[in-house]
C-alpha cells in the first residue's frame, strides 16, 4: 500500500512540474 501512495505522489508531483513549466513558457 505504502508503494501504491508513493506512486501517487510521484504522479501529482510530476503533474506539479508540468504545469509550472507550462506556465513559465
Amino acid at each position: 500500500m505504502e508503494e501504491n501512495v508513493s506512486r501517487t505522489l510521484n504522479f501529482l508531483n510530476s503533474t506539479t512540474i508540468l504545469k509550472q513549466e507550462g506556465a513559465k513558457k
